[in-house]
């Protein structure tokens, strides 16, 4: 599978926490998602079921993430 590199790594991201619109054993429980700023509804992680310590982990991926951005 190749992946189109332009479609999504110059996006800066966001971390969110709602509920997956995929199929999950526990549909009632929001996921932390790394996604585009823009809120084209691009998806780049989902790094799992909500918990204090994912949204810790989305929190270092996004600042790694836009930080490289900034460094171009």
């Amino acid at each position: 599978m190749q992946i189109d590199e332009a479609k999504f790594t110059r996006k800066r991201v966001m971390t969110t926490i709602q509920l997956p619109k995929f199929s999950v054993a526990d549909p009632a429980k929001p996921w932390v998602m790394l996604e585009a700023e823009d809120e084209s509804g691009l998806t780049v992680a989902l790094m799992g079921p909500d918990s204090l310590e994912l949204r810790a982990d989305a929190a270092r991926m996004m600042k790694l993430w836009n930080d490289a951005l900034d460094a171009r």
